[in-house]
């Protein structure tokens, strides 16, 4: 990979787009009194503003790993992957992935929802965007303080509406 610039930080929902915060609204009205909302409880009718660049990722302990289950088609067509079924760390440029990763295992340990601001420049172009990553339990029988999915949504910050570009074609590879 050519030299790219990456920076990432922890950012507050009240400083977010209303659209992101309208995301947060749904999180919390799904949400247990104790726990995390259930994975169940993910119907798309309440989600279909946010399914583009929406992503449910699967958290797998032991060693940590973080698999795309659903990778939104915005934010596929943007990174020229669909990287449902792969881990985070098969996304390329590999640099940039593991970037990702720690930011995921942050976020993991936080066991909250949380919003990074996340911008770097690389052969294809300019990214900076926020990615709201929210916490799902699998079921209601979970009684861990950890997290079994997340899904995360990206918006980007470059757009006036929030959405990605796709910089090149996605490729039949997968």
């Amino acid at each position: 990979m050519s030299s790219y610039q990456y920076h990432s930080s922890l950012s507050e929902f009240i400083d977010a787009p209303e659209e992101v915060q309208n995301l947060l609204g749904i999180w919390k009205r799904l949400k247990s009194e104790n726990n995390f909302p259930l994975k169940s409880e993910l119907n798309p009718v309440n989600f279909r503003d946010f399914l583009g660049r929406l992503c449910v990722v699967e958290i797998k302990q032991d060693p940590l790993d973080f698999l795309y289950r659903l990778d939104g088609t915005e934010i596929s067509a943007s990174s020229n992957e669909d990287l449902a079924g792969h881990s985070l760390l098969d996304g390329t440029p590999k640099e940039i992935y593991q970037k990702h990763f720690a930011e995921f295992k942050t976020t993991f340990e936080a066991a909250k929802p949380v919003v990074w601001e996340v911008s770097y420049s690389i052969d294809e172009g300019d990214y900076h965007y926020l990615r709201v990553m929210l916490p799902f339990a699998r079921d209601s029988l979970s009684t861990s303080k950890s997290p079994d999915f997340f899904i995360t949504y990206c918006h980007s910050l470059i757009s006036p509406t929030g959405s990605f570009d796709s910089y090149r074609q996605l490729s039949s590879d997968w």
